[in-house]
């Protein structure tokens, strides 16, 4: 059938395995996707395909991410309709970033809903209010799935960010409140990285709650760039394990952005300029993308701070991949560079990633030695390294 060409088979015949190979020695959760698989044939088509994952012996069903819970409450209903008796428990993520939950939705092939785009519009560079709506969002639909007999439980997506969580389960009568008098770093249900840490105030040894108080949000907003690396929820989010993670642009796409020719070095550093600009090429497409990019949006709206510079440096052969201008104490609600809550201000040094010829390459190296040895930092590198 259709559906066995794609992954999704994959998943019943590992059911299958399991069951044939270990009886009912473990316990089996298998996917379920309230507005339908993004390479399913139909709606229809996917529910089938779920019951047929349930009869080969899964145990329970988590959803995929949503955003309203007519959603979910409308899944559950067509699956009991069909024979589905398993519990169906909702996969529920809290909008914690304007441009995070846009890159989910995309990579899971989910439309957000207008409204809630149309909520998210004036707040969406202000991360503290962007958190704190989509906590109470969440909060309501949990309520909701809980109150009426929809869901069973929550299952929740944390990306690895415990604020909004953590509220959520308070609110929603779900949290552990006792504690226990021990050392937080030694508490076995702390996270290992804890077990680690070497360095703590004397006064808070014997003070757990504070400890762990003080210390929990140090990651609340971990913007990439300026977050702690070593954090679990550092960085944008790339990936999903529900998502679709197959690439919007195909050949045809790219050679529309790209040229269908490249004849010069010239027709190179325009595709660049066209990238950098948001112009559109002689063919009238826009150069949404790079090779090196991610994103299909086109350049962050930082990169305004400083086109013209980076026209130049493509002018003159410097091809720019990555860049950052400098920002030095623009307050936290900057709508070009601003993150984190209000109030506060940002710093970030400004850096460029780029492609050149090794004859220029030398003598950029010569400027900056002679011109900037301890201002400017560089690392050059060639094919063979």
């Amino acid at each position: 059938t259709a559906l066995e060409d794609t992954h999704q088979f994959r998943a019943l015949d590992m059911i299958r395995w399991i069951r044939e190979e270990y009886g009912n020695y473990f316990s089996i959760g298998c996917a379920g996707y309230p507005l339908g698989h993004p390479q399913a044939p139909s709606y229809k088509a996917d529910l089938m395909y779920l019951k047929a994952k349930c009869d080969a012996g899964a145990n329970f069903v988590i959803t995929q991410l949503f955003f309203e819970a007519e959603t979910f409450e409308k899944f559950v209903r067509d699956c009991r309709e069909i024979g589905i008796t398993q519990p169906i428990i909702p996969g529920i993520m809290p909008i914690m970033g304007y441009e995070s939950i846009k890159r989910i939705a995309k990579l899971s092939q989910l439309e957000i809903p207008q409204h809630i785009l149309d909520d998210l519009e004036p707040i969406k560079h202000d991360d503290d209010a962007v958190q704190k709506y989509g906590t109470e969002r969440c909060i309501a639909m949990c309520r909701r799935l809980l109150d009426n007999g929809s869901a069973p439980s929550i299952h929740m997506y944390t990306m690895n960010r415990e604020g909004s969580i953590r509220e959520i389960l308070k609110s929603l009568g779900l949290w552990k409140l006792e504690g226990d008098r021990v050392f937080p770093w030694k508490n076995r249900s702390q996270h290992p990285i804890r077990c680690l840490e070497s360095v703590r105030p004397i006064y808070w040894s014997f003070r757990p709650r504070s400890y762990i108080t003080r210390t929990r949000d140090w990651d609340q907003f971990p913007n990439g760039r300026w977050g702690n690396s070593s954090s679990p929820a550092f960085g944008d989010v790339s990936s999903y394990y529900l998502s679709n993670l197959t690439t919007l642009r195909n050949n045809e796409d790219r050679l529309a952005m790209f040229g269908n020719t490249i004849e010069s070095i010239e027709d190179v550093k325009q595709v660049f300029i066209n990238y950098i600009t948001q112009a559109p090429n002689a063919t009238g497409v826009k150069v949404t993308s790079l090779p090196w990019t991610e994103a299909e949006t086109g350049v962050q709206p930082e990169t305004s701070l400083i086109t013209e510079q980076l026209v130049w440096c493509n002018h003159n052969g410097i091809l720019t991949v990555n860049s950052q201008p400098s920002v030095n104490g623009a307050p936290s609600t900057d709508p070009l560079v601003g993150w984190g809550k209000p109030g506060g201000y940002c710093y970030q040094k400004a850096y460029l990633e780029c492609f050149m010829t090794a004859e220029l390459s030398e003598k950029l190296i010569q400027i900056i030695e002679r011109d900037f040895p301890i201002r400017v930092n560089y690392h050059a590198i060639d094919k063979d390294v």
